[in-house]
């Protein structure tokens, strides 16, 4: 298979054709990281290149006949639905506007992106593990990339607001409302209870500053990188979430007043 690589590179053949012999390949029982090693690249490399292929053949035949570009072809990839694609290539096609981002826009307009705070209330793995699909982009930085069923996100957030929910009325408050979103000045009228917050333990003041050592640490020693390191960037992410939890310690208030009140 590597002088089978080293004369297809030496041949120059078409793209598309680059993009089906890599299949051919893979559908033969070679892994992606044999391909790559067969054409001295990467793993990442050969993961777009098979996505380019697995777009729609009309978007193929557009792109050999020169109607689009390789960017344009890219961006079609961040869908893996065919239809979805040639819907949004029809109105491309028409349109003035036919930059690459555009088109990454058109096909996941029906998404939620994985920053949305919904998404990150109920968490990338609980999503996915009840079936959710997660679209991804592989040319360009997609922060976490789209999730696909938006009916789904809604359904796991309204049941992760009841568990939370049911938890804070065990708290032997009078009333508990939990919704997505509350209507403008739904809380005039009620009197706001001022909470005390909790005091940290000695432990976990040591743990707090620990944790702020070790990210002013990381920091300066990745200060002056152009790009941090995935396990950096994941630890740094860690770290800041476990200091906001410390700075987010729910108040505590007084029996009478919980007996008689409730939360939003």
């Amino acid at each position: 298979d590597a002088p089978l690589a080293h004369n297809l590179l030496r041949a120059r053949l078409h793209t598309l054709d680059q993009f089906r012999t890599l299949q051919d390949m893979l559908d033969k029982g070679m892994t992606e990281e044999e391909i790559a090693a067969a054409y001295l690249t990467t793993v990442q490399v050969v993961k777009q290149r098979l996505r380019l292929n697995a777009v729609s053949p009309v978007l193929r035949d557009a792109y050999a006949e020169e109607r689009m570009t390789l960017d344009m072809l890219m961006a079609f990839t961040v869908n893996p639905d065919h239809q979805c694609q040639e819907q949004v290539w029809e109105a491309v096609q028409h349109s003035y506007n036919r930059q690459p981002w555009h088109i990454r826009q058109l096909l996941t307009e029906t998404t939620v992106p994985a920053s949305d705070k919904r998404a990150r209330f109920v968490g990338l793995d609980a999503y996915v593990a009840a079936g959710g699909a997660v679209l991804h982009d592989l040319f360009e930085e997609d922060d976490g990339g789209w999730l696909a069923d938006p009916a789904l996100l809604h359904r796991l957030v309204s049941e992760k607001l009841k568990t939370v929910a049911d938890g804070i009325a065990s708290e032997g408050w009078k009333w508990v409302e939990a919704s997505l979103s509350f209507p403008y000045g739904h809380e005039h009228g009620p009197r706001a209870l001022v909470g005390v917050a909790g005091d940290l333990t000695e432990e976990e003041r040591a743990t707090r500053e620990a944790l702020r050592e070790e990210y002013d640490r990381l920091e300066a020693e990745y200060g002056d990188a152009d790009e941090l390191p995935d396990e950096i960037d994941a630890r740094l992410g860690e770290i800041e979430q476990a200091l906001d939890a410390f700075d987010q310690r729910r108040a505590t208030y007084d029996p009478a007043d919980i007996a008689i009140a409730g939360v939003f």
